[in-house]
Parts: structure tokens; C-alpha cells; sequence
């Protein structure tokens, strides 16, 4: 399983509502369908006095379509869906809504590898090692979707590996790393 996490501030989901539609798109979307061993994980901070954590769930996921109305018609249900005391409240197929400070959510996005993903560092996004059954989380610390230090702190995510991509817009570097992605997992299928 690839699980994708990009962090926004509220103020920016709607003044960049055609790049976050793209990144879902580009996360979760192939030729005929959705992608069922991905996930996509949009962190918000500033909607209200805790962090807002919005997850699609490919292998549960419905009715998503590669256009922008469908795409925040969606995230729409999450955004003005009334905030209760539970955990984690579905407001779609494969959609669900968690709200809590970063310590409630690491669990959620807790995962055996982690990487970040970068404009510049060392490493090439072109070496990344992946086990075959081994469930991955991608951070994007790009262009709009940041992290501070606090943050990857209190996640858990402090001393993950990094690799860069360049500097290209955050939909593009998602649409690369599934690239990478399909052509390691097609070496995998080709082999058995």
C-alpha cells in the first residue's frame, strides 16, 4: 500500500483548488479506474483549533472523476460535515475525516517506510528502495505542502529519509513518483 501525504493551511485549499484536485487525481486516478493500493492523505491546518486529516482510500473509494467539481464536491462533504467526537467519520466511499492534534493522527499515518519527498537534498526520488509488500508513506515537502520541523516532530517523522525531485509542482512530483512507483511494482508482477 502507498499512502501519499501533502500538508496545506486552510487559507490555501481554495485559492489552489485546480493543484489539490490534480494531486488526487494524479494520486489515485489511472486509465480505467482507481488506483486500489494507494491513498492519499491531505493534512489541514487552521480549520478550527485542530488539525484536520482527510484520507481517500483507493481499494474503498467511489465515484471519483478526474474533474474539479467532482473532486471538491467530494472534499466538500468532509469540509462542512458537522465536527462530533469521534475518531474517524466517513463522509464518502473511501473518504473518511479525522480531526485531532498531530499525536491523535500519527497512528493514522503511521506506516513500516516513510520518505520525504523534496525540491533539493542528496538522494535522487530515482533510488528509492522499495520492499514488495512493504506499506509506504510519501511526504510531498513541496511548493504549498510544507511541514514544519514541529510537525514532522510530532508525527514521528523526524528522520525519515529525503530525496528530491526538482523543482516541479507538487501534482507533477506525484505523478512521478507513481510513475516510479508502477515501474517497480511491474518488475515485481513480471517476475512471478
Amino acid at each position: 500500500m502507498f499512502n501519499f501525504l501533502c500538508a496545506f493551511n486552510y487559507s490555501d485549499l481554495f485559492k489552489n483548488k485546480g493543484l489539490i484536485a490534480r494531486c488526487i487525481a494524479y494520486a489515485l486516478l489511472i486509465s480505467h479506474g482507481i488506483r486500489k493500493d494507494t491513498s492519499i492523505n491531505i493534512l489541514i491546518r487552521g480549520y478550527g483549533k485542530d488539525y484536520n486529516l482527510i484520507r481517500l482510500i483507493g481499494r474503498e473509494l467511489r465515484h471519483l472523476r478526474p474533474d474539479e467539481r467532482t473532486i471538491w464536491g467530494i472534499l466538500n462533504k468532509a469540509l462542512i460535515r458537522p465536527r462530533t467526537s469521534l475518531k474517524e467519520l466517513r463522509v464518502h466511499w473511501g473518504v473518511y475525516i479525522i480531526q485531532g492534534e498531530l499525536d491523535d493522527l500519527k497512528d493514522t499515518l503511521r506506516c513500516r517506510d516513510s520518505v520525504v519527498i523534496r525540491k533539493t537534498c542528496e538522494m535522487s526520488v530515482f533510488n528509492i528502495e522499495i520492499e514488495e509488500s512493504s506499506p509506504m508513506l510519501f511526504i510531498f515537502d513541496l511548493n504549498l505542502s510544507t511541514l514544519t520541523a514541529n510537525e514532522y516532530e510530532a508525527l514521528g517523522l523526524s528522520n525519515v529519509p529525503k530525496y528530491a525531485i526538482g523543482d516541479i509542482p507538487l501534482d507533477q512530483a506525484i505523478a512521478i513518483v507513481n510513475w516510479i512507483l508502477d515501474n517497480k511494482v511491474r518488475r515485481w508482477t513480471s517476475r512471478s
